[in-house]
């Protein structure tokens, strides 16, 4: 459609979308059953210090931990072929920008596309250094909303 100007119309069809779909599916299921396999997740509950009258702990912090160091291999597959699949719809809806439809949407999703990708590019590291900063009770979540919410 981008260089074949006199084709006026195109129909997108299920196949068209559901093929894309299930591979990266398939894709991000095949990493997940082997890093859960190969090196699965523990979880790990930590006591503070802190003690009532009768000994027993008053707060702990828990987290699933891996106890061999073989999951950096899975974590660094699944951001290529995620960030890969992102970096191509923001070029596809760059290509199509100027297509002219009555209900284009290829602004909003390189907009929404855009977003994402800042958002990983910008939050990631930010976990990552929040996570060496602060201690586990700084108050931390997968959003990255609370990351530097430090009530100590």
């Amino acid at each position: 459609i981008f260089h074949h100007p006199q084709l006026r119309r195109v129909t997108v069809n299920i196949k068209d979308v559901i093929v894309p779909f299930l591979i990266l599916l398939g894709l991000n299921t095949i990493v997940l059953i082997c890093w859960t396999a190969i090196s699965p997740l523990k979880w790990e509950r930590v006591h503070t210090d802190a003690r009532d009258d009768f000994g027993r702990p008053l707060d702990s912090t828990g987290r699933c931990t891996v106890e061999n160091n073989k999951s950096l291999p899975f974590v660094v597959l699944l951001l290529i072929i995620n960030m890969a699949v992102l970096l191509l719809a923001n070029i596809q809806a760059y290509q199509a920008r100027t297509i002219t439809v009555e209900f284009s949407e290829s602004k909003y999703i390189g907009i929404i596309n855009a977003s994402i990708l800042q958002a990983g590019i910008i939050g990631g590291p930010l976990l990552e250094w929040k996570k060496k900063r602060f201690s586990s009770r700084s108050g931390s979540n997968v959003s990255g909303i609370k990351v530097l919410n430090n009530p100590r």
